[in-house]
């Protein structure tokens, strides 16, 4: 007896440690019904060889981009809607007070009261006027946060939701590449009251092979960067998480604000063996990819994936009552994927609709306020360039 009741307590003990599923929940849909109360309407579109970002305000629209391949300095350029040139400021790159670098660790924290406030190279922390397109440099992010860079960091693909002054966000383990793992984190203002939620996993990505003759082979994956991406948003008013661990599998996890009350959300009716893959549209980012210079080329040996079809979920969003699921289901012509929705918190099915989505995952798209941003690869005159095209999303 004595047994049984510390095996139960052990059981106990793990259970609450892991914070295991406390309830698994299954989505339906029905087919034919049309989602028509959101609109993304397009109102702005930006076309460089190497742009770093873009943030959208009501008026108008900031794009910072890389003067040379070798980053060694930036032009911010400010636009208003009609796409009238308002300001240019050319500005050397580096890591003083008032310059500006780039890095995969780079993350827009907030663009409100006429400043941009991001994460620049090195986890200098910075803020650019939106009229004057000056740029100061307000501290660290490894002197703020305790275990930053020894622990954790920020990502190269992790999109922040905002709520005020609050942030939530993700950042991946220091030894991502090995493990996989990162971190929900909370904080407010600049990185204040910091805290970690949850930590979860990406599946492992293995897309290196040793081949003949001391050649490495290197699978080239054209949703490699989403399948790493930890694909999340957040519903501000009832406190809770929304992300998908995997997007080869059909269901969604949600937990709360204290990285409790973990649950798991099946989706019922999703047949991604329907979807089709395009394979010119994989082949210009392949090419892509091989365009770029890279000393070490002859070494490896580079063999591209093409799957039998995309992955069944691709993006999550909530805006308002709504849960939007953005799925593997494309309009190759049309650039755009299917969204099924559903009415929070009863999780009723509202019905699917297709919204702009990118060709490539370089980039990630980036909800801020009530605008959304996909970048495209493009080929322009034999040469590649990436389209950033932005959206005002008005609910009906």
């Amino acid at each position: 007896m004595r047994k049984i009741i510390v095996a139960l307590l052990f059981s106990f003990i793990i259970n609450c440690k892991d914070n295991s599923i406390s309830s698994i929940i299954q989505l339906s849909m029905e087919k034919g019904v049309e989602f028509k109360n959101l609109k993304f309407e397009k109102i702005f579109d930006f076309i460089h060889y190497k742009p770093k970002w873009c943030v959208p305000f009501q008026d108008r629209v900031i794009c910072k981009v890389a003067v040379d391949m070798n980053e060694s300095s930036y032009i911010f350029f400010i636009y208003d809607y009609n796409k009238r040139l308002i300001k240019e400021k050319k500005i050397k790159g580096g890591i003083a007070p008032d310059e500006t670098a780039a890095s995969l660790s780079s993350m827009i924290i907030s663009a409100e009261e006429n400043k941009i406030i991001y994460v620049d190279a090195n986890d200098y922390i910075k803020s650019l006027d939106i009229n004057t397109l000056e740029i100061q440099t307000i501290g660290k992010v490894s002197n703020i946060v305790k275990g930053y860079r020894s622990k954790f960091r920020i990502g190269g693909w992790g999109s922040p939701e905002r709520n005020g002054k609050t942030v939530i966000t993700t950042f991946e383990s220091s030894s991502f590449e090995e493990d996989f793992e990162y971190y929900f984190v909370k904080f407010n203002n600049l990185f204040k009251d910091f805290r970690i939620i949850y930590k979860s996993k990406k599946p492992k990505l293995i897309n290196v092979e040793k081949g003949l003759k001391k050649r490495i082979i290197f699978k080239i994956d054209y949703y490699a960067f989403l399948k790493k991406s930890p694909l999340f948003t957040v519903d501000w008013k009832r406190n809770f998480i929304y992300y998908i661990p995997d997007i080869e599998r059909p269901f969604l996890e949600a937990l709360d604000f204290r990285g409790k009350n973990r649950k798991r959300f099946e989706l019922v009716g999703i047949d991604s063996k329907k979807f089709k893959i395009e394979k010119r549209t994989l082949d210009l980012y392949y090419d892509y990819l091989e365009s770029i210079p890279d000393p070490f080329k002859e070494l490896v040996q580079e063999i591209r994936v093409y799957p039998p079809q995309p992955p069944p979920l691709q993006g999550i969003k909530v805006i308002g009552d709504w849960l939007l699921i953005i799925t593997g289901k494309r309009d190759w012509q049309k650039g755009e994927n299917e969204a099924i929705v559903y009415r929070l918190p009863s999780f009723k099915y509202e019905g699917s609709f297709f919204i702009p989505f990118p060709n490539n995952f370089l980039k990630p798209i980036f909800w801020i306020n009530d605008h959304y941003l996909k970048t495209d690869l493009v080929e322009v005159d034999e040469g590649y360039y990436f389209n950033t095209t932005v959206y005002r999303v008005n609910i009906k």
